[in-house]
């Protein structure tokens, strides 16, 4: 993210031709099974990779945009299109175009659809009306502060990636610290604690994805912790195809697996959804 600072704060240093930027949004499933691997498993990976599901669409958006002719230039509109994988500050263009505000947990949240969303970006150089920003709705609320296990938020708005379980079992390749270890909750691939508690997500519980690739694959409720902890390369990659738990590989999540057997979850001390 460093060396990408200058792109990734002004768009058109990148794409010089850029005049507006339309975000999009789709939600991925509230709800996780308790059952199998599935309950270990964050909601956003229950079913297929969002890029590849998304990205269809999208290009379908992209190509619909391209068929108009740009009045400036008098060629068909340039575009290019973004889900997680360039130098875009996508939570903040979300935020500006009124998809959702930022919470005190760093992510989008919208008044209906909470922060289970996926998002994606196309920029063009069509100069477009501009949607009006969306306003910040979490108040005095801090329970997504409060709940993380690990003390991931240095203050609300900031997140410090090094103490987040999901970044210490997806992203990082180093092994996960012994503090983090004891507090990982019994998640071994991401982790939603700071969203089940978001009062913002209640109206969210139960609601359908978008999108029904975003659905909890069966084989993630019959799986157990065990037979992850044994699987081969051939199992793991027949389960797993198009899957975001393919990101860490096999030996990291068995790894992984290991320790949330090590530290079992105590159910009593567990913080569940707001009930207020």
């Amino acid at each position: 993210m460093r060396r990408t600072a200058a792109e990734r704060r002004n768009l058109t240093t990148k794409f010089p031709w850029a005049r507006s930027l339309i975000s999009v949004a789709a939600r991925y499933s509230s709800d996780r099974p308790d059952v199998g691997i599935a309950r270990h498993i964050a909601r956003y990976a229950q079913g297929d990779d969002y890029h590849d599901v998304l990205d269809r669409p999208l290009e379908e958006l992209e190509t619909f945009i391209r068929s108009a002719i740009n009045p400036n230039t008098g060629q068909p509109a340039k575009t290019r299109r973004y889900i997680d994988t360039g130098p875009i500050l996508e939570k903040l263009y979300a935020a500006e175009t009124g998809i959702g505000w930022l919470g005190k947990n760093t992510l989008v949240l919208n008044e209906r659809l909470g922060s289970y969303l996926f998002l994606g970006e196309i920029i063009t150089d069509l100069a477009l009306p501009a949607d009006p920003p969306a306003t910040e709705r979490c108040g005095t609320c801090t329970r997504c502060l409060d709940a993380c296990p690990t003390n991931a938020f240095v203050a609300p708005y900031v997140l410090d990636a090094t103490r987040c379980i999901s970044y210490h079992t997806i992203e990082s390749r180093e092994p996960i610290p012994p503090d983090i270890t004891a507090r990982l909750e019994g998640n071994f691939f991401g982790c939603d604690i700071c969203q089940e508690v978001c009062p913002w997500n209640r109206e969210a519980v139960g609601a359908a994805p978008t999108r029904p690739e975003f659905e909890t694959r069966p084989a993630y409720r019959t799986t157990s912790v065990e037979d992850m902890a044994s699987m081969s390369v051939e199992a793991f990659r027949k389960m797993f195809r198009s899957s975001p738990l393919k990101r860490p590989g096999l030996e990291k999540l068995k790894g992984t697996v290991s320790l949330i057997a090590d530290h079992p979850v105590d159910q009593a001390s567990t913080k569940g959804p707001a009930e207020e």
